[in-house]
């Protein structure tokens, strides 16, 4: 994973050169199984929001080559409890080709990425101290280990790549655009560290495991297919 992160930064310095271009701007990704979701019902999720993530990117690009990164979130606050709100986010890094260059009017690209997808507390410490709380409640020792909630890593992710086609229109300093993106898991699992304070609570906190271990996080795979639409700022 962070080789071939490298791999894609140094291969995008490269291709930019010294004066690269930036751009910037807000987007909207969608995950879907294309096996039980039709085009329309996709459509009317996306006009309802439902399982959009929402959020941002920014590209630095040369003539035709350039190199992104975007953030995109979904809150979940169905729990009926503030402190075990959810969320959904995917973090993707990217290498991308414009056939004619981002200057032109007419921007059909494709993407090469890397990203996880990952599932979480919304505030982890808050989601901790109500875990606690429960159990002390219900005098439950020593307490299970699924009761514990790390503050620093997710409860689920997933690494990823994916191929991505896609086309934008640019007008001078603004922009928009929509692609569509293969999505494969990548081997391997993501990692966690329990925290240095697990022991604060009682002796018998997850068992003994020592602050600072590694763990694996289980896997949370969305689906096979997403779409991204946006709009951007350029700053040539």
């Amino acid at each position: 994973m962070k080789k071939l992160a490298l791999a894609l930064a140094m291969g995008a310095l490269v291709a930019t050169g010294a004066f690269a271009d930036l751009s910037f701007g807000i987007s909207g990704v969608q995950y879907f199984d294309d096996d039980s979701t039709t085009v329309q019902e996709a459509f009317k999720n996306l006009q309802d929001g439902v399982g959009v993530f929402y959020g941002g990117f920014v590209e630095i690009t040369g003539k035709h080559m350039g190199l992104g990164a975007s953030f995109n979130f979904n809150m979940d606050d169905s729990y009926g409890v503030t402190a075990m709100d959810t969320m959904q986010y995917d973090f993707n890094l990217y290498m991308s080709y414009h056939l004619f260059g981002n200057h032109f009017f007419i921007d059909p690209f494709v993407n090469f990425g890397i990203g996880m997808n990952a599932y979480a507390y919304q505030d982890a410490a808050a989601a901790k101290q109500y875990m606690k709380d429960y159990y002390d409640y219900m005098y439950i020792y020593p307490y299970p280990e699924d009761a514990y909630i790390d503050e620093d890593d997710p409860l689920y992710a997933s690494l990823y790549c994916d191929f991505s086609a896609g086309l934008g229109i640019n007008l001078g300093g603004i922009g928009i655009f929509v692609k569509g993106s293969y999505v494969m898991p990548l081997d391997g699992v993501v990692k966690g560290t329990y925290d240095d304070d697990i022991y604060d609570y009682d002796q018998y906190w997850l068992y003994y495991i020592s602050p600072g271990d590694e763990y694996d996080i289980p896997a949370w795979f969305t689906s096979n297919f997403k779409w991204t639409f946006g709009a951007r700022i350029n700053l040539y």
